[in-house]
């Protein structure tokens, strides 16, 4: 899938500045971050459309074939590679760009852009070269450029942030795949503004999020009725409240598989 709004230089520098995290499946295989990105770059390598072997993959990116095939299955989960199956052939894989954050910056310049060279003022030389005369603007430029530095880090950090919220969303989309296979590819910017809301606004640490999102999802009632930020929000005080709830003297747990609960204390499978 090609992005209109990205250019092919956006595109690349996006891809090139994209942070995965470790991804575990239902079985408790995991695949690391660096894996995944090592083959989503591989499959941009091959164009819009890659019609590349999981062996000439493997081959490009020095990994096994086994790793290739979790590093794409756990992409297409969160929503950013679509596999299209080809009877008979190599499946089609597609990079969904709209699904990877766009890393906000005022100083890279990439092929498709142009810098804008701003023009200075003179500064005028008196009492031999090398001195210059004391311009009562030079104190105001000065100050106008740590200002530009300080709001420019401000920046940064608050790119950070929404990157985690962007990361949890994709996350999240993952986990209600696994409920729900046939779910619509949603707006994985509106739910990290959700998120983001529930972080800053609800004052939930996103650890408290991730921890009682999963719980829901590993609940027979709950997975269902669960299926976006916007609905976890809303239920957020009742669902934690039925998860650190007592019963029998032990925390209430969700069954997810014969003989297998979830712990809410136990290490969340997503960081």
């Amino acid at each position: 899938m090609t992005n209109p709004d990205l250019l092919r230089g956006q595109q690349l520098f996006a891809l090139r500045k994209l942070v995965l995290d470790a991804f575990t499946e239902p079985s408790g295989s995991k695949v690391s971050g660096a894996a995944m990105k090592a083959v989503l770059r591989a499959i941009d390598d091959h164009g819009a459309k890659c019609w590349a072997s999981i062996t000439t993959i493997a081959t490009e990116t020095c990994q096994g074939e086994k790793t290739v095939r979790r590093a794409v299955k756990a992409l297409e989960s969160m929503g950013l590679v679509t596999v299209t199956p080809n009877a008979g052939q190599t499946s089609i894989l597609e990079i969904n760009w709209k699904a990877i954050p766009t890393p906000v910056t005022t100083t890279e310049v990439t092929p498709e852009t142009t810098p804008v060279m701003q023009s200075t003022t003179p500064v005028t030389m008196t009492g031999g070269a090398g001195h210059a005369a004391h311009n009562p603007g030079h104190d105001d430029r000065q100050s106008d450029k740590k200002r530009k530095v300080t709001e420019k880090k401000r920046k940064s950090l608050v790119a950070d942030r929404d990157e985690e919220c962007y990361r949890v969303a994709s996350w999240m989309f993952g986990l209600i795949l696994q409920v729900a296979p046939k779910e619509q590819q949603p707006n994985l910017n509106q739910w990290a503004n959700t998120i983001r809301l529930m972080r800053d606004r609800d004052r939930h640490t996103i650890a408290e999020i991730k921890q009682v999102f999963q719980w829901a999802n590993a609940d027979d009632f709950w997975r269902v009725n669960i299926r976006s930020p916007d609905k976890l929000r809303k239920q957020f005080a009742n669902l934690h409240a039925r998860m650190t709830n007592p019963s029998n003297g032990k925390p209430r747990t969700a069954n997810v598989g014969a003989g297998v609960n979830y712990d809410p204390q136990k290490e969340l499978s997503w960081r």
